[in-house]
């Protein structure tokens, strides 16, 4: 579990029983203007004699027109950029149950920037004008032998082709 959050109970497993374990993907970009990102599928492990425990997958960025907040998720999405009679408006991250929050999107009038993704260990980062957030880092786990980050946030993306998009949080 990542945010800080207290680990999930340890389980025991018994031989020859079977267990269900479903690896959870990230939400997919999109391409349809105007819309939310795409939220992350849950991850979960289930079976005979065990509690089942479920990590909830990812919200999904705010709208890609509108100063809209990113949804909320196991980690929270960034907040979408676009226009606003106000220049200088933002859109709040989502908000993450099990892992961090999103960044803030903005908007200038001329130049539209969203926030990055939260990840499971840092929040994603707000944007500036020109700038979108970078997603928050992920957890670090050695399941497999070899220390790997998991659970990364997705860069927040930009309107305008001279802004620099957000890259992708470790994981």
């Amino acid at each position: 579990t990542g945010g800080g959050l207290s680990a999930e109970p340890p389980l025991t497993l018994s031989k020859g029983t079977v267990y269900t374990i479903a690896v959870g993907g990230g939400g997919e970009r999109i391409t349809i203007y105007d819309s939310f990102g795409n939220n992350g599928t849950n991850s979960q492990i289930s079976g005979s004699g065990i509690t089942t425990i479920t990590s909830e997958g990812g919200g999904g960025g705010g709208k890609n027109n509108t100063l809209t907040s990113g949804n909320n998720g196991g980690s929270g999405g960034g907040g979408g950029y676009g226009l606003a009679s106000v220049s200088g408006s933002t859109s709040a991250g989502g908000n993450g149950s099990q892992g961090k929050n999103g960044g803030s999107g903005t908007n200038n009038q001329s130049s539209y920037s969203g926030g990055g993704g939260g990840g499971a260990n840092n929040v994603g980062a707000n944007a500036s004008f020109s700038v979108a957030g970078n997603g928050g880092n992920g957890i670090s786990s050695s399941i497999n032998g070899t220390s790997t980050p998991r659970a990364g946030g997705g860069g927040g993306n930009t309107w305008s082709s001279g802004n620099t998009p957000g890259s992708g949080g470790a994981g």
